[in-house]
C-alpha cells in the first residue's frame, strides 16, 4: 500500500477555515460588531483611545498626501510633530483608512481590528497546514495563536501587538524557501518580515530570529 502525501488542494479549499475564523473572531469581540460607531475594545482614555486616535491621522495625512510619520494634530506653537518614535501601528491604519470614508474613524477602526483578529488565526492555520497537512490539527492551532490569552489581553489597548499574522507568514514562507530555494518564497519572507515591522517594531525583531530559526533546525 502507498501513501501519498496530500496535495495542498486550491486556495478555495481553505475557505471554511477562514469562515469559521471569521465567525469566531465575530464572538471573540462580541458585542463590538453591534456597535460599531460608539464602541471600541479598551479605554477610550488610555491606549486604545490613542491607536484609534492614530488611525485618524494616518486616513488624514493619506487623504492630504502628507507623511504618515508627521502630524499637526499635537501641538499648536509648531507646524508639525514627529510619531518616528510614537506608539503606532501603521498596517492597522492603513487597514482602516479606506474605511473611514464611508464609515467613520470609530467604526473603520474596529472593521480593520477584527480583520486583523481574523487573519490572526488564518495565517497560522496555513503555517501549521503546511507542516502537517491535518486540517483539524491545522484549525485548533491557528484558534490557539489567534485567539490566545496574550491576543486577548492586547485587544484590550497595545492592537499593534494584536497584529501578530505577520510572524506565522514569516515562518511559513522561510521553511518553504529552505525546501525549494525558489527566489519567491524569500521575497515573501521580506514581504512577510515587512509586515511585521509595519504591525510592531518588536515582531520585525521576533520575526528576523524566527528566519535564524528556522534555518539551523
Amino acid at each position: 500500500i502507498v501513501l501519498n502525501r496530500p496535495s495542498s488542494g486550491v486556495p478555495g479549499s481553505h475557505l471554511p477555515s477562514f469562515l469559521a475564523y471569521s465567525l469566531l473572531a465575530l464572538l471573540f469581540v462580541w458585542p463590538l460588531p453591534a456597535r460599531l460607531t460608539d464602541r471600541i475594545t479598551g479605554d477610550p482614555a488610555g491606549d486604545a483611545g490613542a491607536y484609534v486616535w492614530n488611525a485618524y491621522v494616518f486616513s488624514r495625512n493619506v487623504a492630504a498626501g502628507t507623511s504618515v510619520l508627521h502630524t499637526d494634530r499635537i501641538l499648536s506653537l509648531v507646524s508639525e510633530a514627529s510619531l518616528a518614535l510614537h506608539n503606532n501601528s501603521l498596517l492597522l491604519s492603513a487597514f482602516a483608512a479606506p474605511l473611514s470614508p464611508l464609515f467613520g474613524v470609530v467604526a473603520s477602526f474596529n472593521l480593520a481590528l477584527i480583520g486583523i483578529l481574523i487573519l490572526n488565526p488564518f495565517c497560522a492555520y496555513l503555517l501549521a497546514w503546511h507542516e502537517t497537512r491535518s486540517r483539524g490539527a491545522a484549525w485548533l492551532g491557528g484558534a490557539l495563536f489567534g485567539f490566545s490569552p496574550f491576543i486577548s489581553a492586547r485587544v484590550e489597548g497595545h492592537m499593534s501587538l494584536a497584529t501578530a499574522f505577520g510572524l506565522p507568514l514569516v515562518v511559513l514562507f522561510a521553511r518553504r524557501g529552505l525546501v525549494s530555494a525558489a527566489p519567491l518564497d524569500w521575497g515573501l519572507v521580506g514581504v512577510s518580515l515587512a509586515v511585521c515591522a509595519a504591525s510592531d517594531p518588536y515582531y520585525l525583531i521576533f520575526g528576523v530570529i524566527a528566519v535564524g530559526v528556522a534555518w539551523l533546525f
